[in-house]
């Protein structure tokens, strides 16, 4: 039986579609909620940028995972690449006054804490 010879078996992103950037992005996030290290998490990530490199919302899901991990400068890199594709994006801005509390940077965190809000505002 086909579905018994396959339980348990690993279905990898490239069997279903090599070239779609999502499949990556989805396994980041999955491998990141899982609770997988970092490292794993990042070669994923690593996989959806080389497919989708002008996705702002993929940024900054990797800006803010970074900034989970309590690496807000490397977070901070993502954030800013993801505002240069979309300066409106709410939740780069919002990522962005994380890292900056973070790091103590109370002017870097106010400016994008109101860009935030003022972003969330719009959207109703």
């Amino acid at each position: 039986m086909i579905t018994s010879r396959l339980s348990g078996a690993s279905i990898k992103p490239w069997l279903l579609d090599p070239d779609n950037g999502a499949l990556y992005w989805g396994f980041a996030l999955t491998t990141h909620l899982r609770g997988d290290d970092l490292a794993v998490v990042e070669r994923w990530f690593a996989e959806a940028e080389n497919r989708l490199p002008n996705v702002a919302e993929l940024l900054t899901d990797h800006g803010r995972i970074l900034e989970e991990h309590d690496q807000p400068e490397r977070a901070l890199t993502y954030f800013k690449r993801s505002l240069v594709i979309n300066p409106n994006l709410e939740a780069t801005h919002s990522g962005i006054a994380f890292a900056a509390r973070k790091l103590g940077d109370k002017e870097l965190e106010e400016f994008h804490t109101k860009q935030s809000i003022n972003l969330k505002g719009n959207a109703n």
